[in-house]
């Protein structure tokens, strides 16, 4: 009974020192990943601004326009380009040199492992279907928010008009992002912290998601959907769901946005709902489906950790990245809300 003691203690009691290494481990991996994200940030707007005095310099520019759709470029096509180049070249780098510094390897943080046709159709119906509900709670909740006088409005969304503008406006919204933004935070900010427990790395994740996008219209939306795609990654260990996911997403998008030219109010309307109502139904069936092939698919297992999820929660938001970035985005949103409201 003794040896079962000790060996009871030694399971769920840490020593003093396993405990500070332990925690001191943690808030340098959320540091790591805050900082990556504030970087990121900091480096979309530079690369951004270089590239509008590029455009400025070709007469490409109108100040007059700044605050428009088109943030001042009279260009589409140049809009786009710019657009998708500042979007590539600002993220990637960022968390490769985050991936460097902080030792995490390449294969924590882009695991691919292989996932069968039918299940990665299952995983999109699943994912679809939690975005068109993080639709709805979100519309729920910025109407409430609305009438407690906080404003909901964000930046203008540029529409293209013509055939190229088209084709480059589904590319810089619905291909980069969903490569890049998937490789950034389910890959190697979930890779950096499912040390930590799945549930945590899933959590804090889809937080800095959120934030990142840097308006409160769409930061809830982005929270939830960062919660799905991050649990579909830990659940098959491939990031290859999660990217298609984030596609298809923003590809219904764009394609509702473009679609608004050119038909008439009351059919978008009814093709609206009837998709929502269509996608929720393939939700149904997909996650039937993935139940059927893995009974615990969306059960949530317990990780051996020794401390909860509030301790370790109350040591990352303790970590200087995740304090900068959490207030210096805050203070983003609010300017970006109050410009726009």
């Amino acid at each position: 009974m003794n040896y079962m003691h000790s060996d009871l203690r030694n399971r769920f009691y840490t020593p003093y020192d396993a405990q500070r290494s332990y925690k001191k481990e943690l808030r340098r991996r959320c540091s790591a990943a805050g900082f990556a994200v504030l970087l990121n940030f900091a480096a979309m707007n530079l690369v951004a601004t270089f590239a509008l005095n590029m455009l400025m310099g070709w007469g490409l520019y109108d100040w007059n326009e700044a605050a428009g759709a088109w943030q001042g470029v009279t260009d589409q096509v140049a809009y786009f380009l710019m657009y998708g180049v500042y979007a590539s070249l600002a993220v990637l780098p960022v968390y490769l040199l985050t991936l460097k510094i902080t030792g995490v390897s390449a294969n924590e943080a882009f695991p691919f492992q292989k996932v069968g046709g039918r299940k990665l159709i299952a995983c999109l119906a699943v994912g679809m279907g939690c975005a068109m509900f993080a639709n709805i709670a979100t519309s729920i909740l910025g109407m409430r928010l609305e009438s407690l006088g906080i404003p909901q409005s964000s930046a203008p969304s540029p529409v293209p008009t013509g055939a190229a503008s088209i084709l480059l406006f589904f590319i810089v919204f619905s291909v980069i992002p969903a490569i890049m933004e998937e490789l950034a935070f389910r890959g190697v900010v979930l890779g950096l912290l499912r040390k930590f427990g799945d549930g945590f790395a899933v959590l804090v994740s889809a937080g800095l998601f959120g934030l990142m996008h840097g308006n409160l219209v769409q930061l809830p939306f982005a929270f939830i959907v960062g919660l799905v795609l991050g649990y579909l990654v830990v659940r098959t260990n491939s990031l290859l769901p999660a990217i298609v996911v984030h596609f298809a997403n923003n590809f219904y998008s764009c394609m509702m946005q473009v679609a608004e030219q050119y038909v008439a109010d009351q059919v978008m309307m009814i093709f609206s709902y009837g998709s929502m109502l269509l996608l929720l139904v393939a939700a149904f069936f997909g996650a039937r489906y993935l139940l059927k092939k893995e009974k615990d698919f969306f059960a949530v297992k317990p990780h051996q950790e020794p401390y909860s999820l509030k301790s370790r929660l109350e040591s990352c938001f303790a970590a200087p990245g995740i304090i900068s970035v959490v207030i210096l985005l805050a203070l983003y949103t609010t300017l970006v809300t109050a410009l726009y409201s």
